[in-house]
């Protein structure tokens, strides 16, 4: 099946391995439509047929996780694309499978039967609060004055810095210790004290869950913690997944 409008288009989910797989029906996008794989060599892009005008909506990234979570357990190869990636038609996809095909292959043994799983650790404001009072222990009272307040600002900056550093010795070395490859994301709040992501092997993601929660234990009156995955290799796959537009 291929686009038959030009309405339509073909909505991306993934790369995958090619095991002889077939169309299977999924809700996305508001109606039920056919999961269509189109191979080339011995890989296959997972798509369905959708509006251009696609809502990114809620319901629509779910499922999106939900088909690559699905590939991801009967392949040993992942490459996710990113949500809300649509293409014009079969012949596109076609190029864009021909064009990634040598980057893609090289790749993979890097990310052969492996799986990621992400870490985000949230500080406890009571905790922070208690601890930034400590290290301010030295000004009696408020500022009064802009040097006060930004010295009172220079050190709230180095008391941050100090405790992800914390966090990064005590937690994030010793997980990417038992990892393949370890990542450190983007702090994305004040508070956030580490946001890292680690490949793993698939075999191996039990040991690593207990090693995860066996570190984050005894630092719960610290921090809460967001363990995720698996997933496939998002922050481990270093190529330009989408189609480059035309100047």
């Amino acid at each position: 099946m291929g686009v038959s409008s030009e309405k339509n288009g073909l909505y991306v989910f993934c790369i995958a391995e090619n095991k002889s797989r077939k169309s299977e029906s999924i809700y996305f996008a508001g109606k039920e439509r056919d999961l269509i794989f189109l191979p080339y060599r011995e890989m296959v892009l997972a798509a369905a047929v959708v509006p251009l005008n696609l809502r990114p909506l809620k319901e629509n990234l779910l499922m999106h996780q939900k088909v690559i979570g699905s590939l991801l357990e009967t392949s040993d190869t992942v490459f996710p694309f990113s949500f809300g990636h649509v293409i014009r038609s079969n012949k596109e996809a076609a190029s864009l499978l021909q064009r990634l095909y040598p980057q893609l292959k090289n790749m993979s043994p890097l990310i052969r039967g492996k799986i990621e799983v992400g870490l985000k650790v949230i500080g406890k404001k009571d905790w922070l609060l208690k601890k930034l009072g400590e290290a301010q222990s030295g000004l009696s009272g408020g500022p009064t004055s802009t040097k006060e307040r930004i010295k009172l600002g220079e050190m709230a900056e180095h008391f941050f810095l100090k405790v992800r550093k914390q966090f990064d010795l005590n937690l994030h070395q010793k997980l990417s210790s038992a990892a393949d490859q370890s990542r450190l994301n983007s702090i994305l709040t004040e508070t956030m004290l580490l946001n890292a992501s680690y490949l793993i092997k698939k075999e191996e993601e039990a040991a690593f869950d207990r090693l995860v929660e066996s570190l984050c234990e005894p630092l719960k009156d610290q921090a809460d913690f967001i363990y995720t995955g698996p997933w496939p290799a998002y922050n481990f796959v270093d190529i330009r997944l989408k189609e480059e537009k035309s100047s």
